[in-house]
């Protein structure tokens, strides 16, 4: 018998049944395509009111996380709306907030145009905290933040740090050297200690970074340059950044507690955008080149022979100037190529840029090879939850002079060159009479003692360099930097309520610094004992891990009351690991470690912990006043394992006071107050002990003796401050000008106390002891053209049936004049999502 399928009854069967399965499948698709068509779009475009159109205006729908940023064109896009009456909300820095009613029909799409006022002061500005995104109006300190893309596109920078320069108040950039590839120094607010870093803590996108000074400071003059040095924060490229925001003080960093008191430089790397996906690229080229003024005021040496008893009263004075006579400065070829695309399709938006570096110092062994590569992808599965991802790869190649103090570099063999050695063509001999090569130490001789010039030859080597070290024989050594680095995170947003916030990050940065410097074999070179061939190579791998969550939830008291709860936890590990192998003495050929006579090695590592605990309580009246109070505590391996946990307290106050029309646009006046911290060294508080070789019985032993004694109560600095300040606007807010006082204590300062020898230990033990007051005044003024000045632009009229409506901030969509803070922040976090 035939099996039921082969017979026409369960032929018609099975016929019937793939029918049906079809006829469901496609009435399946038409109920999806149906339920698609319930959603709308909208569209437009924000420019000025000079008629600019301006590009990375966050374009968002308030308490929804629907939101993207304006493209280069201007235009923007939001898909996957639901059909329904909204408010679509436009901010960007520098730029009065606007807001529109709109109404999304399904399956249409809406077009909202904006144009946006220039504004000197802007309250609704988007900030990043460490406990999210708020809006200025909210901080009771003051927090500056830097458009890095503005800043950058303007200036052609390819230093993060120097983005910074000139950027907000009581921020110092100060370069370390003119050489190609090396760093900074920032300092926030001044100096609040004596012997700890003094750096800000640096933070990208959620993940804390190394930002120490590379090995060349840290191998005891292993590898000496004369004070020149990298900082890791050259690895960075500036065109990767979106905006920087600088947490100045105590005051405003007492929620990062113990690593906050230099003040906090957070970096957000740019996103994506849903819209068509855009490519962009430049290519920048130039030179670097010595200053012509500036050679003229190389300082000149001089050699007086009365002050070495060699003057016959003729009252001759020698000089020379070395930097200027030979000058190894000559101009290098500057390049700078980069291209990124952006866009994003549905619930994905990405960010991709690349990045090649290519610069030639002005003097001869200078030079810096950089790649930088970056991939950032947003993700929102639904309106309740965001998953943000950030890379960053950077892969470099720097040369480095010896430079600055260092009797190796152009700087030191010059300035302390001998000027009484300085060659001297076609002289006369005071005795003799005769026309001589010879130098100003045989002239005076000759002068003295009567006995010819000629006689004293052999004081007159052929060059007055110091030691005999010309910039030639500076230039033949190498020094070396081979950086691999990688900086990532992970963020992931959820909100289970409107009014509930949850966040977790995870960060990680890894660096691996690969360093070396050689002196090559030749006799003949004046370099002592190095010249026999000497190579040093150092290499550090450091790692960098941070963990944070913090939930918010913000309760609508009543109309004009509400109250945000915040609390979080952060977990930070780092590790270094570090080798040292130099060699001396080698052939002339193959220069390594393991071709030389004598060789040594040596390693480290360390460990730093902390855990810190925070809670944060704000309340909010009638979108005017914030009154907050907080509280963060840490507990770190590097301070003393007696001491226990930290405690860093803060409170703060916020008041607009005016806002609207007249004289008078905007008045905010503001307070704060706050205790942060300073980290000891990894070490500082641990007891050291050294191994040495020691006879016993006849015998040779291994043996350890003291180096250091521990303290067991050692603290961190602790940072205190208080500022007042006052935000004013007036004229149109053509006129905006920011006035902050600050002052600063701190307490516990560590420092190195000297023990008598009695004690055993030959090295100082690591104490806190005084206080440092540091204070300041800060005013930042800023103007825009009048009116009259400003492209006449009209607002375009609104489109048939979209229900459109400018309004001026901060008025919001629940009718009594005012914006949720939970929905500003969460809004912040998903624009460029487009769901």
């Amino acid at each position: 018998m035939k099996p039921e399928w082969f017979t026409r009854k369960g032929l018609v069967s099975r016929t019937g049944f793939l029918v049906s399965t079809v006829a469901a499948s496609m009435l399946l698709l038409a109920n999806v395509g149906t339920a698609m068509a319930q959603d709308g779009a909208v569209t437009g475009c924000v420019t000025a009111i000079t008629g600019e159109e301006l590009n990375g205006v966050q374009v968002f729908i308030p308490g929804t996380s629907y939101g993207t940023l304006t493209g280069d064109d201007c235009r923007y896009r939001i898909t996957g709306v639901p059909a329904g009456n909204y408010t679509l909300r436009a901010s960007i820095i520098g730029y009065q907030g606007s807001e529109m009613a709109i109404t999304v029909v399904a399956g249409e799409v809406a077009t909202a145009d904006f144009v946006l006022d220039v504004s000197a002061v802007a309250l609704d500005e988007v900030v990043a905290t460490i406990t999210g995104e708020r809006r200025r109006r909210e901080l009771t300190a003051d927090i500056g933040r830097v458009d890095a893309e503005v800043v950058t596109e303007n200036n052609r920078m390819n230093d993060v740090v120097n983005v910074l320069k000139g950027q907000t108040t009581g921020v110092v950039v100060r370069n370390n050297s003119g050489t190609v590839g090396t760093g900074s120094d920032v300092r926030i607010r001044g100096t609040g200690s004596i012997s700890l870093n003094k750096q800000p803590l640096y933070v990208i996108d959620g993940a804390i970074i190394d930002s120490n000074n590379d090995l060349y400071d840290r191998y005891d003059g292993t590898i000496a340059l004369g004070g020149q040095s990298a900082t890791r924060l050259t690895d960075l490229n500036p065109d990767e950044i979106a905006s920087i925001e600088v947490i100045k003080g105590p005051a405003a960093s007492a929620l990062w507690g113990a690593r906050g008191n230099a003040g906090v430089v957070v970096i957000t790397t740019r996103k994506g955008a849903q819209e068509q996906t855009q490519w962009n690229a430049r290519a920048d080229l130039g030179s670097n080149t010595q200053t012509t003024g500036l050679r003229e005021d190389w300082p000149t040496t001089y050699w007086d022979p009365a002050s070495f008893g060699l003057s016959d009263g003729d009252g001759s004075l020698y000089s020379q100037n070395l930097l200027r006579d030979e000058d190894p400065f000559s101009t290098g070829l500057y390049q700078n190529y980069n291209g990124n695309v952006t866009g994003g399709s549905g619930v994905l938006n990405y960010f991709g840029s690349a990045q090649y570096l290519n610069q030639k110092g002005t003097l001869p062994n200078n030079a810096q090879e950089r790649f930088n590569f970056r991939a950032n992808f947003a993700v929102d599965p639904s309106d309740k939850l965001n998953l943000s991802f950030s890379n960053g790869y950077t892969s470099s190649n720097l040369t480095l002079p010896n430079n600055d103090n260092n009797i190796f570099g152009y700087m030191g063999v010059a300035l302390v060159g001998f000027p009484w050695q300085k060659p001297l063509e076609g002289v006369q001999d005071p005795v003799t009479g005769a026309t001589i090569n010879s130098c100003p130490q045989a002239l005076q001789l000759a002068k003295v003692t009567g006995v010819p010039a000629a006689d004293f030859g052999a004081s007159c080597p052929e060059t007055s360099f110091y030691a005999g070290r010309t910039f030639d024989v500076v230039e033949s050594i190498e020094t070396l930097e081979k950086i691999e680095r990688y900086v990532g995170s992970g963020n992931v947003t959820w909100n289970p309520l409107q009014q509930w916030t949850n966040r977790f990050t995870i960060g990680y940065d890894m660096v691996n610094d690969r360093n070396s410097q050689l002196f090559p074999v030749d006799p003949e070179l004046p370099n002592g004992t190095l010249s026999l061939g000497n190579i040093a190579k150092p290499f550090e791998s450091s790692r960098n891990l941070t963990l944070q969550g913090t939930t918010s939830y913000d309760w609508l008291i009543s109309q004009d009351l509400d109250f945000e709860f915040t609390g979080g936890v952060q977990w930070y590990r780092q590790t270094r690991e570090s080798t040292l192998v130099t060699g001396q003495t080698f052939p002339a050929t193959g220069p390594a470690v393991n071709n030389s006579v004598i060789q040594t090695a040596s390693d480290f590592f360390v460990e730093q912990k902390s855990i810190g605990f925070f809670v944060q309580g704000q309340f909010g009246i009638s979108d005017r006043l914030f009154v907050n109070g907080a509280v963060r505590w840490d507990n770190n391996s590097a301070q003393g394992e007696n001491l226990g946990v930290q405690t860093y307290p803060k409170a703060g106050l916020s008041w607009v006071a005016v806002e609207g029309d007249g004289v008078v646009n905007s008045l905010r006046l503001r307070g704060s107050w706050g205790r942060s911290g300073t980290l000891p060294g990894t070490t500082n508080a641990l007891a050291l002990v050294a191994t040495t070789q020691v006879a016993f019985e006849g015998t040779d032993q291994l043996g350890i003796s003291p180096l250091r004694p521990g303290n067991p109560l050692l603290s961190p600095e602790t940072g205190e401050e208080w500022e007042a300040g006052v935000d004013l606007s007036f004229l149109n807010d053509r006129i905006g000008l920011l006035a902050t006082y600050y002052n600063q204590k701190t307490y516990n300062s560590v420092v190195t106390r000297d023990l008598p020898p009695s004690v055993g230990f030959p090295n100082e033990q690591f104490t806190n002891v005084g206080q440092i007051d540091n204070r300041g005044f800060e005013v930042d003024l800023g103007a825009r053209r009048p009116d009259h000045l400003r492209a006449r632009h009209q607002q375009p009229a609104s489109p048939a049936g979209s229900a459109l409506r400018h309004v001026r901030q901060p008025a919001g969509p629940h009718g009594h004049g005012r914006s949720p803070r939970s929905d500003v922040r969460r809004d912040a976090q998903s624009l460029g999502s487009g769901r």
